[in-house]
């Protein structure tokens, strides 16, 4: 073909640019006034009109209108930095201006002007990136770390946009047009057209459809128990104002489809919040659900080869927050009806209150830990469940909400919920049409769909309940089950067993077991033989394959047959690598982020990311080659150019060891299993049950309860009133076996309470054990607490700063032990050796005042009067080093003097 036009200039840029709500730039208290005001002025309508719809309708618009008059729109983009500030954009534009002039004129006069213009920039965003870190990074949970971990590599480079690549169809034709991928990603995500109906019993899905049928005539009350009735009642009762105010959430961070924010929850006036009381209402008595569209958008999964497949996305559902509160009364009340009822499942840990995967974890690791112990032969079977969500049955999810208690206006209400819902999938911007979702699938993001996927799942191998051989455990869609036997014929056997009941389960609810590579998967943990080759490597599920394997990941972490977790502790620490040189990019010795930005990083990133189930894999075999990257990274926030004491950077930086920090971490676990008032919580029945049992004490059960004995002995010093007679007599007589009968409120415990026994016990008895050896009679006073450096304190003065507090510096005494220097003599006053004391209390070449205010401030740290011995000056200065006042002291003679910090070796 003929080039008949050739494109001689660069293509112009093409990204999307958006409006968005400016939240920071909202007038709350005349958007309050606004809508209470109009509120007011309909306040008969609002009273009158018993149409839901029509209700939310205008109060929708009231809302919209308060919004557009109050809060400004700002333009972003997919470069846009969340830590961009109108004085930013000023600097900038000045920045740009300064840069044209001296292009448009070179002369010195100009350049000054545009580095001076530049500097000015760089130091603002320097700044504002610095304290929108900490902001971001306070008080993290490993899974918001993740997430965090994710937004700070696109915070200093280009972000990729994401959008759904072209995919592959069925027949293996290429989808390229927006309308053709829409298409595809509906029919496999709403449509269930991943599901093979021949594989499922048809026999059976027509009874449950029939059984449906039969709920819907009955009008969903049919055949109640009074126990039931009861139940139904307290279900289906009016929701109260404060089951409302109970329910609002404001940490969302974006809007949903009808432009709400959940900040604007905190704003709602009383008018407000009654309309929507009254409303709630309304909807659950004509069992209405009014929020019936959502907007459907697709996130890539990360580690994916290719996003080519459907599967390669994870489909998620924007709807209505006010809606979502809505959601979240209303499982909040299912959730109480399964506890009263005593119908809960006791092997689901999650989205349950007080549970999580670390309990499903260690409940997985003590379990095959126990059996071990026996020698007894064990397997485990992890499950996988493919497209999970997107392949809920919601007929057979109706009739066992029916067959659990959900009658009534509740049960009508739910119904309405499912089978009402209209999706428009966005892709890659565009908007498709406005479809109803089929007789399969939740939405995700939805707050109700967790709660009915566990009760979907609930009676998943109902068989095996109560039978000691078999362990179930379940999170969401992900399923273990342990098999253990006295002989590994018997266990193979049991297996099978396993394997057939979960395969017609299946069959009959429509969930696909995904046995591809990395999902379904066995492992042998123990043969009583003491030979795995006994145990097949491979066994048939139906018609699929289930091979075994010497590992595989659950829930993030990595568990091989040994229960060794050498690869977990390899995959950490390569990810750990990992984030550690990306922000070795933005710091250094001399520029870069400061330490209140580079410790929020560590605990964001990387403290969360090793204390993730720490007490189950973190060991010291595991933790050898991580410790060496934690000293690495502690020496490189301190600033420090020569090898320096690991105790002692941890001590100046106020982190504790990481073995401290996991012991810590299984203390606060074992106590709120106690402290979890959920009658026969089988995970807290399973540890005593098996500490019972066990046949010698040097297990991993009995030093877990010996560190919590120790605890709590602590704290029987710290505040006796928490501890009953009882509670005090099996402390002090170290009754292991009697810890399950502790009170709640002796087992209660606090952040601040933790870091003091870190502090007092843990840490200073490490500390002291160190020191010692070294010949000091007293170590320095372990404290968590931040060293008080002033925020905008440049990073060459902070290094200079830290440099006194720990012995090998960069300071002539030190440089002329190494042969560097040809004398110790104090390069300033050439008097006496150079070290941090001298500087601080004794050079002449600093002013007497300072030396004075630094030398005062000091005692003061140390509450030391004139009479009192001064500790050695080393010990001192690492307890001095978290008094503010005296850092600023210390700041002072660092301005004066210069101390260097850089030397050519």
């Amino acid at each position: 073909p003929l080039i008949t036009e050739l494109k001689t200039s660069s293509s112009q840029n093409n990204t999307p640019v958006i409006e968005k709500l400016d939240m920071s730039k909202m007038q709350w208290e005349g958007w309050t006034k606004y809508i209470e005001d109009s509120i007011n002025d309909e306040n008969e309508f609002f009273e009158s009109e018993h149409c839901p719809y029509k209700v939310w309708n205008r109060l929708n618009e009231i809302i919209t209108q308060a919004t557009d008059t109050h809060c400004e729109y700002k333009k972003s983009s997919i470069h846009s930095k969340p830590y961009w500030s109108e004085t930013l954009t000023s600097l900038s534009n000045n920045l740009k201006a300064a840069r044209k002039g001296f292009i448009k004129r070179n002369t010195e006069r100009n350049l000054k002007k545009l580095n001076d213009a530049k500097e000015l920039f760089d130091n603002e965003r320097k700044l504002a990136c610095q304290n929108f870190l900490i902001n971001t990074a306070k008080q993290l949970n490993a899974a918001q770390a993740q997430k965090f971990w994710k937004d700070f590599n696109q915070l200093f480079k280009k972000k990729t946009i994401q959008k759904v690549d072209p995919l592959i169809g069925e027949n293996g034709e290429l989808l390229t047009e927006n309308d053709q991928i829409d298409q595809c990603l509906f029919s496999v995500f709403f449509e269930g057209k991943h599901l093979i109906k021949e594989n499922f019993d048809d026999n059976f899905y027509k009874s449950i459809n029939d059984i449906y049928d039969h709920i819907i005539e009955d009008d969903y009350v049919n055949n109640l128990t009074e126990e039931q009735a009861q139940c139904v009642d307290d279900l289906n009762r009016d929701i109260t104002i404060e089951e409302l105010l109970k329910a609002i959430k404001t940490s969302g961070k974006s809007v949903d489809n009808f432009n709400f924010h959940p900040l604007m929850f905190r704003h709602l006036g009383d008018k407000s919040i009654k309309i929507l009381h009254k409303l709630f209402n309304r909807c659950l008595k004509k069992h209405q659900w009014l929020w019936k569209t959502a907007e459907v958008i697709f996130l890539r999964k990360a580690g994916k080869d290719s996003y080519s497949k459907p599967g390669s996305y994870r489909p998620i559902c924007i709807t209505s927050y006010i809606g979502k509160l809505f959601e979240s009364i209303m499982a909040t009340r299912i959730e109480l009806l399964l506890l009263k009822s005593e119908q809960s499942d006791p092997d689901q840990e999650g989205f349950s209150t007080r549970k999580n995967t670390i309990r499903y974890l260690n409940r997985l690791h003590l379990k095959i830990t126990a059996d071990k112990e026996k020698n007894l032969s064990i397997l485990g079977l992890f499950i996988d469940f493919e497209k999970a969500f997107d392949s809920v049955w919601k007929r057979g999810l109706m009739v066992k909400l029916h067959n659990l208690g959900v009658r009534g206006n509740a049960a009508k209400l739910i119904n309405n919920f499912l089978f009402s819902r209209e999706v428009t999938l966005n892709i890659n911007g565009d908007s498709g049409n406005r479809r109803p979702s089929a007789e399969y699938g939740l939405p995700q993001g939805s707050v109700l769909s967790p709660v009915l996927f566990k009760i979907y799942v609930m009676d998943l191998l109902s068989e095996l309940n109560n039978n000691p051989y078999f362990t179930i455990l379940k999170f969401a869609d992900d399923g273990t089950v342990i098999i253990s036997a006295k002989d590994s014929q018997t266990c193979v056997r049991n297996l099978n067993y396993v394997l057939h009941c979960l395969e017609n389960w299946s069959k009959k609810w429509r969930l696909n077991i995904n046995c591809d590579k990395n999902k379904t998967e066995l492992i042998c943990f123990n043969c009583a033989e003491g030979d795995r080759e006994t145990i097949p490597n491979t066994f048939k599920l139906g018609n699929n394959i289930i091979h075994r394997v010497t590992e595989t990941k659950v829930l993030g972490l990595v568990i091989d047959q040994d229960l060794t977790y050498k690869q977990h502790s390899e995959m950490v620490l390569r990810d750990l690598h990992a984030r550690w040189a990306t922000i070795c990019k933005y710091t250094n010795k001399h520029w870069g982020f400061n330490v209140h930005v580079m410790l929020h990083l560590l605990k964001a990133l990387f403290i969360s990311k090793i204390s993730y189930a720490d007490h189950i894999w973190l060991n010291k075999h595991n933790c050898a080659d991580i410790n060496k990257l934690w000293y690495h990274m502690l020496k490189s926030i301190t600033g420090a150019v020569l090898n320096i004491k690991q105790s002692t950077a941890e001590m100046i930086l106020g982190l504790p060891p990481i073995a401290i920090q996991s012991k810590v971490h299984h203390i606060k676990h074992f106590l709120k299993i106690i402290n979890n008032p959920v009658q026969n919580d089988r995970y807290k029945q399973f540890i005593f049950t098996t500490y019972n049992h066990l046949t010698k004490e040097p297990s991993l059960l009995y030093s877990r309860f010996k560190d919590i004995f120790k605890f709590l002995e602590w704290k029987l010093i710290q505040t006796p009133s928490h501890f009953s007679n009882e509670d005090q007599a099996i402390i002090n007589s170290n009754s292991y076996n009697e810890f399950q009968h502790l009170s709640q409120k002796s087992c209660s415990y606090t952040q601040n309470m933790m870091q003091k026994y870190t502090e007092e016990i843990l840490w200073s008895s490490s500390l002291r054990n160190q020191f010692q050896l070294e010949g000091y009679p007293t170590p320095p006073i372990a404290s968590c607490n931040t060293i008080p450096i002033p925020r905008n304190t440049p990073r060459k003065t902070e290094v200079q700063l830290l440099s006194l507090f720990y012995k090998n510096s960069l300071l002539n005494q030190s440089l002329y032990n190494i042969s560097r220097v040809p004398s110790p003599l104090c390069s300033y006053c050439d008097q006496e050796e150079e070290t941090a004391d001298h500087l601080l209390f004794r050079c002449v070449h600093v002013e007497e005042q300072l030396r004075r205010n630094a030398r005062n401030t000091y005692k003061q740290a140390l509450n030391l009067e004139d009479q009192d011995a001064e500790p050695d000056t080393h010990i001192g200065l690492l307890t001095a080093c978290k008094s503010r006042d005296f850092i600023l002291a210390c700041i002072n003679i660092i301005n004066c003097i210069d101390i260097r910090v850089t030397f050519e070796l």
